[in-house]
């Protein structure tokens, strides 16, 4: 009997095409999306591109001519970087975890007895991670992932996937900030920052010396227009809702960089900070005694038993350095390689040592440790 020829790898579709959270992948896998409403992002791409060119147009030439090229120069720069951190923070896996990693989880019952995965009423027990000079934290099992979420992940509804590090999602960059792509969106948040001060700080510069006199020198050559502040907004209005548009950019954007800028001294992720909160204020019991009472007090940062954030450390900078710093790891989903199907089946024998063990953990502390 002839052998049937194995199929070619080549034959095989790729990963992204049949990837089960809600996203979108372009340019063959490379581009990861949320699958949800684009026009947030489009008008948040719309800002960054329009108004800086809008400025390159009708107020760089000034400034090149009587004030600097330095400015100039600067601009772009900060530009280019706002725009690239933009969209590497928006394309960028934010550090999504593979699914069906543990597809059978030690279940019980409500009175605490093992139980078979495939019943419905089985309950998945969380399982117990040992967090290096910290206390044990407790895992959960994510239903619709099948996998249990390392310590800092959570499910974000919108894109229906567990994030690693998951910070927020956010509706303007139409992603999931993670672990890996936190670094581009702080750097996104300073560019963004540098850019509205220098449109606004020369946009004005652009009106003020348009109001000096005819025989005052201007810093880079030529003279002033002589005109007043009426004649200088008729003149060159662009300049004033040059100046008036970053105001109105810059404040949210400052907001969010003090509040980032904060979590980050602290190695504190959005989703963390708001369980502590809620701890707080709904009177939820911690792992940890003190926790809740002291988040809020500087010298519990980093002290185990008060700091209800077992990553931190004592010290500012080496929790800014931690976050920030750190390598960018590869990411668990190889969208663009190929989706070999697995025909193996299940071994039963290990069914029955895994029910074993299980009831094993169950009779000792309750929940299976790693």
């Amino acid at each position: 009997m002839q052998e049937r020829p194995a199929e070619k790898p080549s034959s095989y579709p790729r990963k992204w095409k049949s990837f089960q959270g809600a996203n979108k992948f372009f340019c063959f896998g490379r581009i990861m999306t949320a699958d949800d409403n684009p026009l947030p992002f489009f008008g948040a791409t719309l800002v960054v591109v329009a108004f800086p060119i809008l400025w390159f147009i009708f107020v760089a030439p000034f400034t090149w001519r009587h004030v600097s090229p330095a400015p100039v120069i600067l601009t772009a720069y900060t530009w280019l970087v706002t725009l690239s951190s933009m969209m590497v923070t928006s394309w960028r896996d934010p550090g999504v975890l593979p699914r069906d990693l543990d597809p059978d989880p030690p279940c019980t019952t409500s009175d605490g007895d093992p139980m078979d995965p495939e019943d419905p009423l089985a309950i998945p027990l969380p399982r117990v991670v040992r967090v290096p000079q910290s206390t044990d934290l407790k895992v959960k099992w994510c239903e619709t992932c099948g996998t249990y979420r390392p310590p800092r992940a959570s499910h974000c509804r919108t894109c229906d996937n567990c994030v690693e590090n998951i910070d927020h999602h956010c509706t303007f960059l139409n992603t999931c900030i993670g672990r890996r792509n936190y670094f581009s969106f702080f750097s996104f948040l300073i560019a963004g920052i540098t850019l509205c001060c220098l449109c606004l700080v020369f946009s004005a510069v652009h009106l003020y010396l348009l109001t000096r006199r005819l025989d005052d020198p201007l810093p880079g050559g030529g003279f002033g227009s002589g005109l007043d502040f009426a004649g200088a907004l008729r003149k060159a209005p662009l300049s004033a809702v040059l100046f008036l548009v970053p105001i109105w950019v810059l404040v949210p954007l400052c907001v969010l960089f003090g509040y980032h800028m904060r979590l980050v001294s602290m190695n504190r992720t959005t989703v963390e900070q708001i369980r502590i909160n809620s701890q707080k204020e709904y009177g939820e019991k911690s792992s940890q005694p003190d926790a809740v009472a002291s988040h809020r007090c500087v010298p519990a940062l980093g002290r185990p038993g008060r700091d209800p954030n077992p990553f931190a450390v004592p010290n500012f900078f080496a929790n800014a350095f931690e976050v920030l710093c750190r390598p960018i790891p590869e990411s668990y989903i190889d969208r663009s390689g190929r989706a070999v199907p697995d025909n193996r089946r299940p071994n039963p024998a290990w069914r029955n040592s895994s029910m074993g063990r299980q009831a094993s953990d169950i009779a000792n502390d309750g929940s299976p440790r790693v």
